[in-house]
């Protein structure tokens, strides 16, 4: 068996390089090792954890989704609130609830009148 087939001795590498606190070529050289095969498995080996992680948060898998009973108010069907509609030249608008904190209209006004038309 040719060493670099040996995960495991690599991986046993690649921890005792990191705890050396020397540089991959000097490591490599020490151990007779070829630092572009050790760079390939040290990404190698890293990669693997990146990529369990993504397939956690993003799973190819069926979401569960709750459903909403018949004569359960929705957006569609919930009360009509009296909104101020604001339209910018550059074609965003900008709607906002009567029911809204006023005190947050202010910045977002501020902002809306800083942005170039």
């Amino acid at each position: 068996m040719h060493q670099y087939q040996d995960h495991t001795l690599i991986q046993e590498h690649i921890a005792n390089w990191k705890a050396s606190g020397l540089t991959q070529v000097a490591y490599c050289q020490q151990h007779a090792i070829k630092p572009h095969i050790f760079s390939y498995y040290k990404k190698k080996f890293s990669a693997a954890p990146a990529a369990a992680k993504k397939d956690k948060l993003m799973p190819d898998k069926l979401m569960p989704v709750k459903l909403i009973p018949e004569g359960v108010a929705t957006l569609s069907t919930s009360p009509v609130v009296p909104l101020i509609k604001i339209s910018h030249a550059n074609g965003f608008s900008l709607e906002i609830s009567l029911n809204s904190e006023m005190s947050s209209l202010k910045p977002v006004l501020e902002l809306v009148g800083s942005i170039a038309c």
